[in-house]
């Protein structure tokens, strides 16, 4: 798998100084927690599940996420899951005999409704961790978490490919607690115990925004929303701190047109809310529809001038080296306090690649989008 391997090899050159690199399910843990890029959940009830992952009938489809849980009526989580169920061992098949590579597979995670569905599909997640990079666990409070995290441990047990969990902080306990910073410290102790298997955190900002009856508009970003920003600063101060745990960007709930221009207000308010992600520190961000996926992944490239900065910091604080003007002589490069951040640009960089100095992410964005 690898990010805009859809452009043509002339085209890519044009737009790219260093590549995107290749990423697999079975890839390192420190550069699989960054590639997971644009989320695209698909309700389980889907009967083109293989199909999809087979001929993806969208380019830049990198994750994919299979969710029973609230993309799925009570009425038919079920059938749901038998349907999950076939349409894995479908991928086994088409991989068993040669139809479809492991390598050319996007990074699939199943995100189940509560700990009794994921007591139910561990024989299923342990056949198949092969394909299957990990699950989702929602809504997850202290009491869940350590429901959860004792069937990874023992999933990964029996494996030796990891069987990742990603949490997503969005219950009522965790975001509306007077003690909030207390119950994420809590809550990050107890993942600490489960590091090896944890990919990333991420972050539910419709569920939160849902317990106070707020909607977002096309023109309001998480960065505009009281209390989205505190939630996700909390988040970010607990799990981030050097690095400790990636965090993931929530869903941007409006989705463009096919056609859409960068000027369209559910495209422009993509833009602008994923630009705010990664000044904050996030990386990843879920998608609601295959036309967020470019975007997403366009926004996560890095730039000539950053990637720059950022290796020359590196360089200079493995030499113990003192602060410095950039290449650009547009900025000081201090290597203490800005290693962490040029460590994390260039694993970035490593999976989305860098653009060369004269484009822009919205050209590489123009440019993916024409050559669908």
């Amino acid at each position: 798998m690898k990010y805009f391997a859809h452009l043509a090899p002339a085209k890519a050159d044009s737009l790219f100084s260093c590549m995107p690199q290749q990423f697999f399910r079975d890839s390192p843990r420190d550069l699989l927690r960054f590639a997971v890029g644009a989320l695209l959940y698909t309700p389980a009830t889907d009967r083109r599940i293989a199909e999809i992952v087979r001929r993806p009938p969208w380019p830049g489809l990198g994750a994919l996420g299979l969710c029973l849980e609230d993309s799925v009526g009570e009425a038919e989580r079920r059938s749901a899951q038998k349907n999950l169920i076939r349409q894995v061992r479908r991928l086994t098949r088409l991989v068993a005999e040669g139809e479809l590579s492991l390598e050319d597979l996007p990074l699939i995670f199943v995100r189940v409704k509560d700990y009794a569905m994921m007591q139910e599909l561990q024989p299923f997640f342990l056949e198949n961790v092969p394909l299957l990079t990990g699950v989702i666990l929602p809504k997850v409070n202290l009491a869940r978490l350590q429901a959860y995290l004792p069937i990874a441990a023992e999933i990964n047990r029996w494996t030796t490919t990891p069987f990742y969990v990603m949490p997503i902080l969005e219950d009522e306990e965790v975001a509306a607690s007077a003690e909030r910073l207390l119950v994420l410290r809590q809550i990050r102790e107890l993942l600490d115990q489960y590091y090896p298997y944890v990919l990333n955190i991420r972050v539910g900002a419709t569920d939160c925004c849902g317990l106070y009856g707020l909607r977002r508009s096309v023109g309001a970003s998480s960065g505009d929303i009281g209390l989205l920003t505190s939630y996700i600063a909390d988040i970010t101060r607990i799990f981030a701190l050097r690095d400790r745990y990636t965090i993931s960007a929530p869903v941007w709930e409006y989705f463009p047109q096919e056609s859409a221009q960068e000027t369209q207000p559910e495209l422009a308010g993509l833009f602008k809310e994923c630009h705010l992600d990664l000044q904050n520190g996030l990386i990843g961000k879920t998608a609601i529809h295959p036309s967020q996926l470019l975007p997403i992944q366009a926004m996560h490239t890095v730039d000539w001038e950053t990637y720059t900065d950022a290796g020359e910091i590196a360089e200079a604080a493995a030499a113990a080296r003192g602060v410095f003007a950039s290449a650009g002589r547009n900025k000081m490069n201090e290597p203490k306090p800005h290693e962490i951040w040029a460590r994390r640009v260039l694993k970035q960089a490593a999976v989305y690649g860098v653009l060369r100095r004269e484009v822009s992410r919205l050209d590489l964005w123009r440019a993916a989008k024409g050559e669908v």
